[in-house]
Formats: C-alpha cells, structure tokens, sequence
C-alpha cells in the first residue's frame, strides 16, 4: 500500500545508498531477501525508497553487505566494514524507528572507532582500512578504556609478559573491567533512554502542532460558513 506521505529526503538517499551496496555485493533483492530473511516485495519497498528503511532491517543489510552503518545513514566515508551490535541494543531500539533515526543512537561509538583507528594508522578517517578498526560490536566496553587498564597492570608488574602477572594482579585487572563494562553498559542504556524519549517527545510535539493546525483551520472553515 502506497504512503500517504512521501518518505523524507534523507530517507531517499539513505535507501540510494542501501541499493548501491547491494548492488556492491552482487546480490539481487530476491537474494538479499533470502540472505537477511526478509519478504522480497517489502525489500523491494525499501530498494526503490517508497517506504524508510527501518533500522533492524538496514542493520542485517549492513552486515549482509558489509558496508558502514555511518555511511549508509550519513554517506560519510569509509564505506566499508559492518559493526555487529551488542545484543542488548536490540532492547533499546524500536523495531518501528527508521535506520537514520536509529543510526544517532550508535554514531557516537563508530565514530570513536574510526577515530582511533585514524590517529594509529596516520590516515584520515577516508582512508581507514577494516584491518585497522577495532571490530568489537557496538555497545561493548571501548577499546581505550580496556587498553588504559591493562596499561595500568602492565605498570604494576613492570612490563612483565602476561603470564608472569601475580595472579592478585590478574584478578584486581579482571574485577575492574567487568566493573566498567557493567558501568558503560548502564549509561549507555541510560543514553539510549534519553536519546529514545527526546524523539517520542518531537513526534508528540509534532503531532500536538498539526492536531492544533487542524482545528484552527476547520474553526475558520465554521466562521466563513456562518457568514
């Protein structure tokens, strides 16, 4: 069934670049369907941009395809690798948000990642390859902070190799970071609520300002009538 509005214009280029990395992988929508396991006619929706591609659906294209969730949603390169996420996003994202809208929660995290992977490797974010990225799921403990604790154990000991750790050592490093993954997770969690709330809170305002335009107008409708 058609839409009774048009889809934005940052939808239809988001479903442009959707198709173009399908296309980039060699898939045909019958077999990307089958790949992702989604119903071929609702891919071929979202394909020619007739509805938004909803975020868990472009996510399994993301990984289907391996193309960057950033430049999917944004065009910004690189275009490739795919981030897995956490299973516990899954709880934190509405299947009915759409992949820009659902992209915002996870932008921080990749851009971290490209980040780092920037200033290692001496390129510019454009140039980064796959093989330079920290590729642990979005939404697990960072890179940097699990490297600035075993710093901290490595200076403790004096530099010895790892299996020379005191084994006090090796369980005070291990305690804190599942202390900090428990920690990142919760406010993360709580960053995902807030983000979650703010736009249900835009789609009430939204909503209230078109019902508030709507009366306004049959009002004036009721006042000419009556003249």
């Amino acid at each position: 069934m058609p839409r009774k509005t048009p889809i934005s214009t940052e939808e239809k280029e988001i479903s442009a670049r959707f198709r173009l990395a399908r296309k980039a992988a060699g898939l045909s929508t019958a077999a990307l369907a089958g790949k992702i396991g989604v119903d071929g006619a609702r891919l071929r929706n979202y394909d020619a941009a007739r509805h938004p591609v909803p975020f868990w659906i472009g996510q399994k294209i993301a990984m289907a395809t391996d193309h960057c969730q950033r430049w999917l949603a944004k065009g910004k390169l690189p275009r490739k690798p795919a981030f897995a996420l956490e299973q516990w996003l899954q709880e934190m994202i509405p299947d009915t948000m759409t992949f820009g809208a659902g992209y915002d929660v996870i932008a921080e995290d990749i851009d971290e990642r490209f980040r780092e992977a920037s200033e290692h490797a001496g390129v510019s974010e454009e140039n980064v390859e796959s093989c330079v990225l920290e590729l642990a799921p979005i939404g697990c403990l960072p890179s940097i902070e699990a490297r600035r604790l075993m710093g901290r154990a490595l200076d403790l000991v004096g530099g010895a190799v790892i299996h020379n750790f005191p084994l006090e050592i090796v369980e005070q490093f291990a305690t804190e970071v599942r202390n900090l993954a428990s920690r990142f997770q919760r406010q993360y969690k709580r960053q995902v609520a807030e983000f979650r709330e703010s736009r249900v809170q835009q789609i009430e305002d939204e909503r209230a300002a078109v019902q508030a335009s709507f009366s306004d107008r049959i009002e004036r409708l009721v006042l000419n009538l009556r003249k």
